[in-house]
């Protein structure tokens, strides 16, 4: 039933008086500090959508990281041939100091993806994944390569991967 309000209001001549005014029924509205329904199904649908993106958001990082790795360790390839062909056509072998300090200048550093060469020792890790690279020969007499257990290790298969694609 709707809500009526009755009023009896006199007019005199000089007056506008109100003289009674009375509710027939109780027309206050409950408002209630919860959430409907349809808000509540909203919100948890949102969150269910944000949720599901936060997978793809943390494995984009690693993916970046294991390509910035690949052509970090293509660009040192590169470096080094180019140093090995240049002592070829001079014929004189590099020396190992060079050698060395062309390898240490190809480093990246950041919280969650490094390459660092310590004690002739590529070591390279992602979100805290690691591996470990090689030299192979030790000696450095000829143009070394890098090699890490491809097999057992996800972190060098997914480098190794990445550097064959590219």
């Amino acid at each position: 039933m709707p809500c009526r309000l009755i009023s009896l209001i006199q007019f005199s001549r000089d007056s506008f008086t109100k003289l009674h005014t009375s509710k027939t029924h109780s027309c206050i509205k409950k408002y209630s500090k919860a959430f409907s329904l349809i808000e509540l199904v909203f919100v948890i649908a949102l969150f269910g959508m944000l949720l599901a993106t936060i997978p793809s958001v943390l494995s984009l990082g690693q993916k970046l990281c294991y390509t910035k790795l690949a052509q970090e360790l293509n660009t040192l390839q590169e470096q080094l041939s180019l140093l090995y062909t240049k002592h070829t056509l001079l014929s004189t072998p590099p020396s190992k100091d060079i050698v060395l300090m062309v390898i240490a200048s190809h480093h990246i550093n950041t919280p969650n993806c490094s390459l660092i060469f310590n004690n002739n020792r590529l070591s390279a890790q992602v979100f805290g994944g690691k591996t470990n690279f090689t030299l192979d020969p030790q000696d450095l007499s000829v143009q070394p390569s890098f090699k890490c257990a491809f097999s057992s290790n996800l972190v060098c298969r997914e480098i190794l991967m990445r550097m064959k694609k590219q």
